[in-house]
C-alpha cells in the first residue's frame, strides 16, 4: 500500500498587474491511496478535498472577472508496466 497528503498554502495576493483586486490566503488539501501488486498498481487520488473556490488569476473578460480555483476533483487510476 501507498499513500500520499499534500497541504498547499496560498497567501494574500493581487490578482491583477495594477494591485487593486486583492484577493485573501487559502489552503488545499489532496490525499492520495493505493496498492501495488507486482506491475500493477490501483489508486485513488483526490484534489482539494475542502472544495474552496477562491480566486486564483484575473481574466480576460473584464477587469473585475476572475477564474476560481478548479473545484474537488477525485481519480482513479490503474497502471501497468511492461
Amino acid at each position: 500500500m501507498f499513500g500520499s497528503a499534500t497541504v498547499s498554502w496560498v497567501g494574500r495576493r493581487f490578482l491583477d498587474l495594477a494591485n487593486t483586486a486583492r484577493a485573501g490566503a487559502y489552503a488545499t488539501l489532496d490525499a492520495g491511496l493505493g496498492y501495488r501488486w507486482g506491475r500493477h498498481s490501483l489508486s485513488v487520488n483526490a484534489y482539494n478535498l475542502t472544495d474552496e473556490r477562491p480566486p486564483v488569476t484575473s481574466s480576460e473578460f473584464r477587469d473585475q472577472s476572475f477564474y476560481l480555483l478548479p473545484a474537488r476533483r477525485v481519480f482513479v487510476d490503474l497502471r501497468a508496466a511492461f
